[in-house]
């Protein structure tokens, strides 16, 4: 799923695309309880997990210096542990004191912050990464001096497809 993050050149719009995913998820989860519709939202949530994880890193590597990249990295790790223990506890409040349902929608209402600190991002940070980093993925498509690698090229390779196999057993 990295291969298919690097494909594309606007990470902070997959970002978003994966909060709006989750949010629409959650969204399901509280309006409609149906099975169907619980596995639809499950899926749709494991995709943006992925998907937004990768984005947050491949834009973190555009943002930060390759000397500071580790340090930037724990950041991320501290504010993800810190916003972890502050949404479960806005979560268990909504759910004691407000009912089952209230738990999804201010988890999709999380969503709104997130999407406003993408925005605060500016594409001209993204747009220099070279600047920064050394890494081969980190400058758009155009800028790269190696090419990209097709994401199908992954289907081709057995030991993948292995650990594909075993992951769904």
């Amino acid at each position: 799923s990295g291969a298919v993050i690097d494909h594309f050149s606007g990470k902070r719009a997959l970002a978003a695309i994966a909060i709006g995913v989750s949010m629409l998820a959650l969204l399901l989860l509280a309006t409609i309880a149906s099975v169907p519709i619980v596995v639809l939202a499950q899926v749709m949530q494991g995709g943006a997990g992925v998907g937004l994880t990768l984005a947050i890193a491949c834009v973190t590597l555009s943002l930060a210096r390759q000397d500071v990249l580790g340090e930037r990295l724990g950041k991320n790790v501290r504010y993800a542990a810190v916003g972890a223990a502050v949404g479960a506890a806005g979560l268990g409040l909504a759910g004691s004191f407000v009912s089952g349902r209230a738990v999804f929608l201010l988890a999709a209402c999380f969503g709104i912050p997130a999407l406003l600190s993408l925005r605060w991002i500016h594409p001209v940070a993204l747009a220099s990464p070279e600047t920064r980093t050394t890494h081969h993925t980190a400058p758009p498509r155009p800028k790269r001096k190696t090419p990209a690698v097709s994401p199908w090229r992954l289907l081709r390779d057995r030991r993948i497809l292995v650990f594909f196999a075993c992951v769904v057993m």
